[in-house]
């Protein structure tokens, strides 16, 4: 289906909606807020997000206990996050559901031993991702959470109780406490629309957290089967252009770009942000590395955090036209090349 489906549920945390410029022609607005930001920038469809597809009208947890939503794993994080549960009251029996980002066999034991189930439902490639969420939902009474995370929109539309685990510090370095739903990264009235949906979705009133969830699902949006097809179709037949490139709006910049594509050259990789991204290929194509070491207490996707211990950084800029090292999840893989020998032989002197 040429549609964008955006990975995460948007609560006004993003700066730019989630999964803008994907090159699919149509991009789904679930809400109508979303759909009149979108509509500025390229073709629109409304329509309702698919999970709504999988849950009944009457839905309801079909387990008992408490699911535990964690963050990016690593031990730091892992004893946090333990230490923020037991300090509070979650009836039992224990689950804790692990992203699969950094995921190593060793984090499943960690929590194993102590006395948690523990599920993983994969990433996108999964392609059952959405029922098999459900199916490890379904199984208990409530979620509980230390960050913001559309698992609890899903679990909510479920008529399950959302709480959140207080003041735990995760990789996202944020504190989620009671009341005081806000990220540090956005205006006052940013986090007042933030504070208010995640209030209400973890409100012990099940009726108001479902309602909640099932709006910023999309449920406004929703029809029934010969409805959205009609809706689907329709809005196929009304594709001006096959490929959203963001941000080319000259139709004969844009036709030849097609045609490079139809000839095999990929030049859509290059958008959005086609000057950043020829600067980045040149800077790796020619070798030049900026390499930078830190020393901190976690590693992580989104960028490297030290709540404990301290950190130092040096940064190196030499020649070589091998790959780079990288920094997965909270774990350290050098790569095969001079570089990246060079960034682990640097990387355990630090620690």
């Amino acid at each position: 289906m040429p549609l964008v489906f955006p990975h995460g549920i948007d609560y006004f945390q993003a700066k730019v909606l989630c999964d803008l410029h994907c090159h699919e022609p149509l991009y789904v607005a679930t809400r109508q807020d979303i759909y009149e930001k979108a509509i500025k920038l390229r073709e629109v469809i409304k329509f309702p997000h698919p999970w709504l597809f999988l849950i009944d009208a009457d839905a309801s947890p079909l387990g008992d206990g408490t699911l535990f939503i964690a963050p990016d794993p690593g031990l730091g994080t892992n004893e946090e996050l333990y230490k923020g549960i037991l300090a509070q009251d979650f009836v039992k029996p224990w689950g804790i559901l692990l992203k699969e980002r950094g995921l190593i066999k060793e984090d499943f034991e960690w929590w194993r031993v102590r006395g948690f189930r523990t599920h993983c439902v994969g990433n996108h490639t999964n392609l059952n991702f959405y029922q098999d969420l459900k199916n490890v939902l379904s199984g208990y009474i409530q979620v509980a959470t230390a960050q913001f995370t559309s698992a609890a929109f899903f679990a909510a539309s479920l008529s399950m109780r959302v709480r959140i685990i207080e003041d735990v510090c995760t990789n996202s370095n944020h504190r989620l406490q009671y009341g005081q739903h806000s990220s540090p990264h956005h205006r006052e009235d940013v986090n007042d629309k933030i504070k208010d949906v995640w209030s209400r979705l973890t409100s012990s009133d099940l009726d108001v957290s479902r309602e909640v969830a099932l709006e910023y699902l999309g449920i406004d949006f929703m029809g029934t089967k010969e409805e959205l097809k009609s809706r689907y179709h329709h809005a196929i037949n009304c594709i001006k252009r096959p490929l959203h490139l963001y941000p080319i709006h000259n139709i004969n910049i844009y036709n030849i770009i097609l045609k490079l594509i139809a000839v095999g050259i990929p030049v859509y990789k290059f958008y959005p942000f086609p000057i950043r991204k020829v600067i980045s290929r040149l800077r790796a194509f020619i070798g030049f590395h900026h390499v930078l070491y830190i020393r901190a207490a976690e590693f992580h996707d989104f960028g490297i955090i030290s709540d404990k211990g301290y950190h130092e950084e040096k940064a190196y800029w030499f020649f070589n036209p091998f790959v780079t090292s990288h920094i997965y999840g909270n774990r350290f893989f050098p790569r095969w090349s001079f570089i990246g020998l060079r960034s682990l032989v640097s990387f355990l002197k630090l620690k």
